[in-house]
């Protein structure tokens, strides 16, 4: 075996590589596509498949096909009521959604919370917390998929 010299970014990055566990695929609905870079690197760095979706309709295929294990969501992402309807059926049959978006966008999330999504936080919530929403809202997901509910309170 060759000896392997790393510089102390190259270090970190191939520890975290090795430390990295896929624990399910997150899927993201952020029409932001530099913000949803962003949430995909987190998603990534703490150990998730993250899959970027353009619409409200791709996150109700892709929810059903690829057995994830939380729905990340842009309020600004969904134009209508019956797309929220869509989405709280997702949190009945057991996929966390987690809402984000603008604190003056009343309408909006009225709509989510009363389509039954898991949460609901403002953009400014969501930028300082994402790593632990999300890990939070993930995990209460394999809880419940191994019978081991999880406390949210």
């Amino acid at each position: 075996m060759r000896d392997v010299m790393l510089d102390r970014d190259g270090m970190d990055t191939w520890i975290a590589e090795q430390e990295r566990v896929d624990s399910g695929p997150i899927l993201l609905l952020i029409p932001d596509v530099f913000f949803a870079v962003t949430v995909r690197n987190t998603v990534r760095r703490i150990g998730y498949d993250p899959h970027i979706l353009k619409t409200a309709e791709d996150l109700i295929v892709a929810a059903g096909e690829h057995g994830a294990v939380l729905a990340v969501v842009d309020l600004a992402a969904v134009r209508s009521v019956n797309e929220w309807t869509d989405i709280g059926e997702l949190v009945n049959e057991g996929l966390p959604v987690l809402v984000f978006g603008s604190h003056k966008d009343v309408d909006g999330l009225r709509a989510a919370r009363n389509a039954g999504v898991t949460r609901v936080v403002s953009n400014g919530q969501f930028h300082r917390e994402m790593p632990d929403l999300i890990r939070r809202y993930a995990l209460a997901a394999s809880c419940v998929l191994a019978d081991e509910p999880l406390d949210m309170e």
